[in-house]
This record gives structure tokens, C-alpha cells and sequence, in this order.
């Protein structure tokens, strides 16, 4: 049984050395085989800590279902999933597939298997969607020394990076992923820490391709919202770089174990853009206000006509046609253009002759 994350890491390493370098299967049993484990979430879990890295992650008939090992007692029959009795294989019980066999899951859904089905769901789209994810560019993450330096044993850590010193901001795919490891014959259990995301000598910060004068979002891949942005972030990339990144993965502790991010983050990180209005001009009736855009980012125009006078209790309002622009090529320029009318703003210029406009971004959904 496999309980600690440097486990983990260690037969990961040695898979890649002496395979140097091939597509590893990464399954947690076969046809032969029995599961690691009764605790389906626990099954689930080191299935998250290998779909964070290179290789094939494989699920067996039921997995997703939360199917347990073969049990007789009665009452039990059905939680192994199939409706022909195992067979013996070794001294090991398994799917009998010699003769004609069904999967029973949907008829006798096995215990604590509730949501199960979706979560495996959400890790697999995070995998299909992340170049990162499937990339073998890899760094397994450790803690800050104020965070007590090292591996939790019970938290899988890797950063994972689809180009090379390219960063968010360049269009590279960068995820730190995080997987709760559920002990084998022991409660849950919860694990947080700080990791650094510099390296010896600034190795990592390099490849990661981050830059201390660019703010960052994270999102969850591995969530049922995979385009919100997490509660703290954006975060400057000087406090990524002094501090690290903090993270705290609870299980099942006062919360239902599919809650996002109880078991797994796949945090992906991307540059803000520099929101800075480069140039305001008014031309008779028509002010043009023109930003700096980059790929993969919506940026709504907001203007207020009582910041003069009200400063931070100004209010803001959206333009009511064209205030919104999703970007989608090359980095470039935007010009947001205000006429005064429903074209626009909706609103006449105002009398005092002054109005003040702003620019968010945020990722494009």
C-alpha cells in the first residue's frame, strides 16, 4: 500500500528512468488485479495525483462508480459491481470476464459512491483541456522552510508547465497540482502548506516562465467551475515569489468530500493584463479609449461621471452596447469608443464636462 507522496514520486521517477522517457500506463489495477483499497475516495485520490502527470490514467470497469473488492458476505454481493462471482486468480479475487458478466453499478450503486462519477469527470476534463497536465515537464513541489520545508506525505505536489520559461503571460500552460493522499486504514485526514515556487537557485521560477511584475489568477481545473477564479487571487508575482503559494486540500472534514478542491487542485495560473489605458482622446462628440489586450481575456469598459467629486464612492457604470471585448489573437491594442448615446454608454456627456472611464479583465469564460 502506497500512503505517502514521496512513494509516489519515487516510483514515478524510476518509471521514467528506465522507460527512459515512454507513455506509462497509470492504472490502479487490471483485469487481474483487485483495488487498492475499499475506500473508493481513497482510489479516487491517487487517481488524482497521476492525472497530474505524464502517461495514461486508466480507470477500470466501475471505478467512477466507486466499486469495491469482491466481498460474499450477504448484503455485500453487489459492491463489487459485477453480477457473476469472482473468480480466484492467485489467491486474489477478480472480475469473473470467463463468462457472460454485467456491470450492476446503476442498479446497486455501491456505498459512499454519491457525486463520484462527476468528480472523476472534472479531473479527466482538466486533463483533456491542460497541455500542462499532460506535459513531462514537471517539478514536484516542496514546502517553504516557514512552512516547514520538505513533502507532506499526505499531499502530492508538482508543478507542471507545458513550454519551458515561457510563462502564463507568453501563452504557456502552467499548473500547480495538488492531491490529497487518503491513508489506507486510517481516517481521511486534511493537509495544507506553503510551497515554494522558486527552487534552488531560482530554477523553478525560471521554468515556470513567472515574472515578479506581473499579478496572476488561479482557477480550479479539477472543479464543477473550472473559470472561476479562487477567493485571494489575483496575487502579485513578487508575493508568489517571496511567499510561494499557500494551500489547504480538507477532504471530507466538516464538508462533503465532492466539494471542489476537498481532494484535488489543479490550480492554473494566468497573467492579468496590464490594464493600463494607454490613450484617451475626445474628437468632437466621440471619446476613443484605447488598451493594451492579450489572448484569452474579456475586458469591460466601465465611466463614471462623479469620480471627480467622489473619488473611491464614485459609482460605475457598464456601457449598454459595445463596452465588452473578448480577445482572441495575437497581443495587440482595443479601442472602446463612447458616443454618448445607446450606441455606447447610454449616456449624454455630462454637464460639469468631465468623465472618467475604467477597464477590467478577467479570463474569457
Amino acid at each position: 500500500h502506497v500512503n505517502n507522496s514521496w512513494d509516489i514520486r519515487g516510483a514515478l521517477e524510476s518509471r521514467r528512468t528506465g522507460y527512459d522517457g515512454g507513455i506509462i500506463l497509470l492504472n490502479l489495477t487490471g483485469h487481474d488485479e483487485v483495488l487498492p483499497d475499499n475506500d473508493a475516495w481513497l482510489n479516487a485520490s491517487r487517481y488524482g495525483a497521476l492525472s497530474a502527470v505524464e502517461g495514461l490514467p486508466m480507470m477500470f470497469y466501475g471505478q467512477e462508480q466507486g466499486i469495491q473488492n469482491y466481498n460474499p458476505t450477504p448484503g455485500f454481493e453487489y459492491n463489487d459491481g459485477f453480477l457473476t462471482a469472482h473468480e480466484s486468480n492467485f489467491g486474489k479475487f477478480i472480475p469473473n470476464f470467463k463468462q457472460w458478466n454485467k456491470l450492476l453499478v446503476w442498479e446497486f450503486p455501491p456505498p459512499n459512491s454519491t457525486g463520484m462519477a462527476d468528480w472523476y469527470g472534472n479531473v479527466n476534463r482538466a486533463r483533456l483541456n491542460s497541455p500542462a497536465l499532460r506535459s513531462p515537464n514537471r517539478w514536484f513541489l516542496t514546502r517553504t522552510a516557514a512552512s516547514g520545508g520538505g513533502d507532506l506525505g499526505n499531499l502530492f505536489a508538482v508543478a507542471k508547465y507545458d513550454q519551458p520559461a515561457v510563462g502564463p503571460q507568453g501563452g504557456a500552460d502552467v499548473v500547480l497540482a495538488f492531491s490529497l493522499l487518503l491513508p489506507h486504514g486510517g481516517p481521511h485526514g486534511t493537509a495544507a502548506g506553503t510551497y515554494d515556487l522558486r527552487g534552488a537557485g531560482d530554477v523553478l521560477w525560471t521554468q515556470l516562465g513567472l515574472h515578479t511584475g506581473r499579478d496572476y489568477i488561479a482557477r480550479n481545473l479539477a472543479s464543477s467551475s473550472p473559470a472561476a477564479i479562487l477567493p485571494g487571487w489575483p496575487r502579485s508575482g513578487q508575493s508568489l515569489y517571496d511567499d510561494g503559494v499557500y494551500v489547504s486540500v480538507q477532504g471530507d472534514n466538516a464538508q462533503p468530500i465532492t466539494t471542489d478542491g476537498a481532494l484535488v487542485q489543479y490550480l492554473k495560473l494566468d497573467a492579468v493584463p496590464a490594464l493600463v489605458i494607454s490613450d484617451v482622446e475626445r474628437a468632437g462628440a466621440t471619446v476613443r479609449v484605447e488598451i493594451p489586450v492579450e489572448t484569452g481575456w474579456r475586458y469591460t469598459i466601465l465611466f463614471s461621471d462623479d469620480f471627480r467629486s467622489l473619488g473611491a464612492t464614485a459609482s460605475w457604470q457598464p456601457f449598454v452596447a459595445q463596452g465588452v471585448y473578448a480577445h482572441t489573437g495575437a497581443a495587440a491594442t482595443h479601442t472602446f469608443i463612447d458616443d454618448f448615446t445607446v450606441a455606447t454608454s447610454g449616456a449624454a456627456f455630462p454637464a460639469h464636462g468631465y468623465r472618467a472611464y475604467r477597464v477590467y479583465a478577467e479570463p474569457t469564460p
